[in-house]
């Protein structure tokens, strides 16, 4: 569900990027191609506007691991078992 809003959101900046900037487009801006913000406004800049596209890339890369959990840490000496094992006492924090 979150995709899909965010993808949803990625085609409505593309489609009107003058109602976006850096602040609120988290999640939609990784799927636009070519997405470049002014360092001043924030705004998306114009000299981009009109070649913004639909990254299918990306989108197809993050579908690969639809279905999976992933645990990251720095812990890379320990088991996956200890790892698991620690993920799942956090609870009790």
């Amino acid at each position: 569900m979150d995709r899909t809003a965010s993808i949803a959101k990625a085609m409505d900046m593309i489609k009107n990027p003058g109602k976006y900037n850096k602040s609120i487009s988290h999640g939609a801006a990784k799927y636009v191609k070519n997405l470049v913000f002014n360092a001043d406004t924030w705004k998306i800049s114009e000299s981009v506007r009109q070649h913004l596209i639909f990254d299918e890339e990306k989108l197809r890369e993050e579908e690969k691991f639809d279905g999976y959990y992933a645990i990251v840490t720095s812990e890379h000496k320990d088991t996956p078992e200890k790892i698991i094992g620690m993920y799942c006492g956090l609870w009790k924090i």
